[in-house]
């Protein structure tokens, strides 16, 4: 499931290509967890 702030970061980078398997990665694993690291 794609979260609210998954797209508004993915807006706010210009970098696509690589934000997107990055965001898809952060999809899969805890939202929480991911933006502490």
């Amino acid at each position: 499931m794609e979260d609210p702030d998954a797209h508004s970061f993915e807006l706010l980078t210009p970098k696509g290509g690589l934000m997107e398997a990055f965001i898809f990665h952060v999809g899969a694993e805890p939202i929480g967890k991911r933006a502490a690291a």
